[in-house]
């Protein structure tokens, strides 16, 4: 396999755009929703394959659309503070817009939201259009979710926009439990959690603002403090995904507050997913391995489509990772991740890795790699023209690579 042993200038700048910096957050707050972050499509050019060369079948990985939160343990403590309180007037502004988040999440926790349905659909009915040449009448596309029912409801919502695109196209559904990878142990979460603690406690002030909610803050702890930010932030994050106008976090978050919830998310997401000190290339080999088999199969049939799978923020991370597509290719803790990365970019809510192959009339195979809809570089790896690739050496990095 052909690999650089550098980066191109191109990508070696990538990190410094996408630092979690105060002046970044102030052009665009919605970055610190870091993997909450709504899909948004921008149209993307399309690089022409070497000359004989045909788009024959597709291999996708899409993470679950937009989303309601399913973890009321963000919600409910703040809400349970600020109810037993006396408030200021922008304590019962926040009251309010965290009770109303509780009752349209009743009966929704962690199911996808209408938001995340429709961009799903969207994303099908793009790549339908883009490769209408493999979604011929007759094949077959072969989808796979996980058990959540967020990425089964994604799951059917490509496949319904893919048959109505293409009558006569045969769509198969089936639940993988295996595809539900890359699960790190409990005590990794702890030990970030006690990391976010530090950090809070080396910045006693970033709490005061906090204090603006209640008319007597001074027997408040800071535990109790963090409950009711940590209501807000998951609040204010979370309503974009319903399709909502989320309020203005900076009416309740000082910047210095804003900035450090921004750079824990990223620190979070990194360490657990991508190229940290506890990165686990064995957790991902099940996903690797369903990519590789699925792949010869059906490059030696004629009647598969593509295989599409729907799963989690936590398998399409590592697999990014694994491909060189997020960071900078070296190992980061908890400390400079924020300086390399912010996860609102990576993989915002149905983000997708799509490997597209092609081969002409000899049977050589080339593939190239979208990741959420746009043409992208693997560093590893010699292109054989632009974004194209041999897939022996794509195939070689999901083998072996580390």
């Amino acid at each position: 396999m052909k690999r650089f042993l550098v980066f191109s200038t191109l990508l070696l700048a990538l990190p410094l755009a996408a630092q979690i910096t105060p002046e970044r957050l102030a052009a665009d707050p919605l970055l610190a929703t870091d993997v909450y972050r709504t899909y948004e499509y921008s149209p993307a050019l399309a690089t022409r394959p070497p000359r004989g060369y045909k788009p024959v079948y597709i291999s996708h990985f899409g993470r679950h659309g937009e989303r309601y939160i399913n973890r009321e343990s963000y919600f409910l403590p703040g809400l349970e503070v600020l109810e037993r309180e006396a408030l200021t007037p922008l304590g019962e502004r926040a009251r309010k817009e965290i009770s109303d988040m509780v009752k349209r999440t009743e009966g929704n926790l962690g199911y996808l939201s209408p938001l995340g349905a429709k961009n799903h659909r969207a994303i099908a009915n793009r790549l339908f259009h883009k490769f209408r040449r493999v979604f011929r009448r007759g094949r077959t596309v072969r989808c796979a979710s996980t058990e959540v029912p967020r990425c089964i409801v994604s799951m059917a919502s490509a496949g319904t926009a893919l048959s109505s695109a293409r009558p006569g196209l045969m769509i198969e559904y089936r639940i993988d439990e295996k595809l539900r990878c890359y699960i790190q142990e409990p005590w990794l979460r702890e030990y970030l959690l006690g990391r976010r603690d530090s950090l809070f406690a080396a910045h006693p002030s970033s709490l005061d603002c906090i204090k603006d909610c209640f008319a007597d803050a001074s027997r408040l702890s800071r535990k109790e403090l963090t409950a009711v930010a940590d209501a807000l932030f998951y609040t204010w994050k979370d309503l974009p995904c319903l399709d909502l106008e989320a309020f203005d976090i900076k009416d309740f978050f000082s910047d210095e507050l804003f900035l450090l919830f921004a750079r824990h998310g990223s620190s979070w997401d990194y360490c657990l997913l991508s190229r940290s000190p506890w990165w686990n290339r064995e957790l991902l080999r099940p996903l690797t391995d369903d990519i590789l088999i699925r792949a010869e199969e059906a490059l030696g049939r004629n009647d598969i489509a593509a295989d599409l799978r729907f799963g989690h923020d936590s398998q399409l991370i590592p697999l990014y990772t694994l491909l060189g597509l997020t960071g900078n290719g070296h190992v980061l803790g908890y400390d400079e991740a924020p300086d390399v990365w912010d996860p609102a970019s990576v993989c915002p809510m149905a983000s997708s890795l799509q490997i597209v192959f092609y081969r002409n009339r000899k049977g050589n195979v080339l593939v190239k790699v979208l990741k959420n809809e746009h043409e992208f570089a693997i560093p590893a790896l010699t292109p054989v023209k632009g974004p194209y690739y041999l897939w022996q050496d794509l195939a070689d990095i999901l083998k072996h690579g580390e």
